[in-house]
């Protein structure tokens, strides 16, 4: 069934964040799900290499599974993007529909290299040249690379949802953030401060509490089960809210 979700393009931060957790009911199993896939790809050659010796045979296995799991992983990513956008504008999903988005592969593969390269220009400037980070560039890097982030931060979306080209998903991503980017700042900031956060209280339970590993891996598994999904669905209600 089909949800009415607010679209207004008055970008209220907490509202936001309230709107996806509450979205992630009905939500996580198809976001999560799908990513088991590729992991799959990628375990086997760990397996392999730990049982067989390593031989010519096993070395073509291993990177194929790695080519392989690859692949899967880029059209799966571009698939749970269009579950969290589908989510956002309140329609059910299902753990299919992250493998029914492999035709964006290319557009989101293109649109990744191109934020990529844009976040980190002024660290390839510095290396071309061989310029030393000093006190005062390292920290204006960082807010170049916070600012990028946060006008390019729909343009993965765009790539799968709506253009096959990354230079006008980042052009319009730019456009319809700049109104709004202090905002969309906020948004990034809290939910990353959320991951570290839990990284840091999982890492002080093992540190301070000698909690087993496996107990800390497990915690940490809990929480990805929950973080994943809730970070997709808020950048999903971003898209939803200023795009649509």
């Amino acid at each position: 069934m089909n949800e009415q979700i607010t679209n207004s393009r008055d970008l209220a931060i907490f509202d936001t964040l309230r709107e996806a957790w509450r979205l992630m009911k009905g939500s996580k199993l198809a976001i999560l799900v799908p990513l088991l896939v590729p992991m799959i790809f990628f375990l086997v050659p760990t397996m392999i290499n730990v049982i067989f010796t390593s031989s010519s045979i096993t070395t073509i296995f291993t990177a194929f599974c790695y080519v392989v799991g690859m692949f899967l992983f880029l059209g799966i990513i571009a698939g749970i993007i269009k579950i969290s956008i589908e989510r956002a504008r309140g329609n059910a999903v299902s753990i299919s529909m992250g493998f029914r988005s492999f035709s964006r592969m290319i557009p989101l593969l293109l649109t990744v290299i191109l934020f990529g390269v844009l976040s980190q220009l002024p660290s390839l400037i510095m290396l071309m040249l061989k310029i030393e980070p000093t006190a005062i560039v390292a920290p204006l890097i960082l807010i170049y690379v916070l600012l990028v982030t946060t006008f390019l931060y729909l343009s993965m979306l765009l790539a799968v949802d709506k253009t096959n080209n990354p230079f006008t998903a980042i052009s319009r991503s730019f456009n319809v953030i700049r109104p709004h980017w202090l905002k969309v700042l906020g948004i990034i900031v809290i939910t990353e401060v959320i991951g570290f956060m839990i990284g840091m209280l999982i890492g002080f339970a093992e540190g301070f509490f000698n909690v087993p590993e496996i107990v800390g891996n497990v915690l940490m598994c809990i929480a990805i089960i929950w973080y994943v999904p809730f970070m997709l669905l808020v950048q999903g209600l971003v898209y939803h809210k200023l795009i649509d």
